[in-house]
């Protein structure tokens, strides 16, 4: 639910951005306002709440998009920063136990039993020499990235979209054989999802005038590229992609002996999937660029700190 950013059919725009707000309160109230008795002042001022991280240079994640991506919602965390480090590390550890119990009992079923040739699939390839993570104040930081003095909340989810290509771009296609069918959905549902929500921020922003003009150039850089528009174009290959349904309709183009089943020739005008991943994988290196050179915000490597 959460990759689909501002495409979450109960949220919309105004409702995921009230979310990330509540994040950032979230931390706010956790970090800094933990802080109590004569010297509270100078430490909170002096605390830092957000927690950005690195690989390469290139930023793949922050505590406040990890949050968000954990599934938390206001009224699942408490509101006194006193219980939170208590409550959330209980609660996630038993949210890492769901999973994994989920995961156990999916593999169980002869039909999706994972063979020995999935394994080889991926292989742990992270640098991990090249994780670094800076510290900042979220108050300074979430006002001065992006789109400068608007709403703390649009830069946060800008935030949250370039820490969503980042990551597969930088990391988990690094260590995913190539041609992996489950990389490829993952980044071409971020690519759909992505465009969609930037469009829907850029006619939310024209009613609010919360966008500058260079925002709004940057938003057209991305999604008017043509690229990009063919491949966000074919809804159904997306549902298809999301809800692994395949529409009767279709059972006579599907085929075994094609990589991807069929779908991919089928939706794209007779393009081979390789050639539709290659374009996917283009598209994240081209949408992650620009998305850093929007961040606007120049970290030198001596500021950063090892994991």
């Amino acid at each position: 639910m959460r990759v689909k950013f501002f495409d979450d059919t109960h949220k919309g725009v105004e409702g995921t951005l009230n979310l990330l707000e509540w994040v950032s309160e979230f931390h706010e109230e956790w970090h800094i306002n933990q802080h109590r008795g004569i010297l509270s002042p100078i430490k909170r001022y002096l605390q830092d709440d957000i927690g950005v991280f690195f690989y390469g240079g290139h930023i793949i994640g922050s505590t406040h998009t990890g949050v968000l991506n954990l599934g938390y919602s206001q009224g699942d965390l408490p509101t006194t920063s006193e219980s939170i480090s208590d409550h959330i590390s209980k609660l996630s550890f038993s949210m890492g136990e769901g999973f994994g119990s989920y995961i156990s009992s999916i593999f169980s079923l002869p039909e999706l039993a994972p063979a020995e040739s999935d394994f080889r699939n991926f292989t742990y390839m992270v640098d991990e020499g090249a994780l670094k993570y800076k510290d900042d104040k979220s108050e300074a930081l979430l006002y001065k990235i992006f789109n400068n003095s608007a709403s703390s909340s649009i830069n946060l989810s800008l935030l949250l979209f370039l820490t969503q290509v980042n990551f597969l771009e930088y990391v988990l296609s690094s260590s995913i054989t190539a041609g992996n069918h489950t990389l490829f959905k993952a980044k071409y549902i971020v690519l759909y999802h992505l465009a969609s929500s930037l469009d829907k921020l850029r006619a939310d922003a024209k009613v609010s005038s919360e966008l500058s003009s260079r925002s709004t150039k940057y938003i057209d850089d991305i999604v008017s590229d043509s690229s990009l528009q063919e491949l966000i174009s074919k809804r159904q290959f997306r549902n298809i992609l999301v809800h692994y349904g395949i529409p009767p309709a279709l059972d006579t183009v599907l085929s075994s002996d094609i990589e991807f089943f069929g779908l991919v020739e089928h939706f794209f005008s007779g393009k081979s999937y390789h050639e539709v991943s290659k374009s996917v994988n283009d598209q994240f290196g081209r949408v992650s660029t620009i998305l850093e050179e929007w961040l606007n915000w120049e970290v030198k490597q001596e500021q950063l700190s090892n994991w």
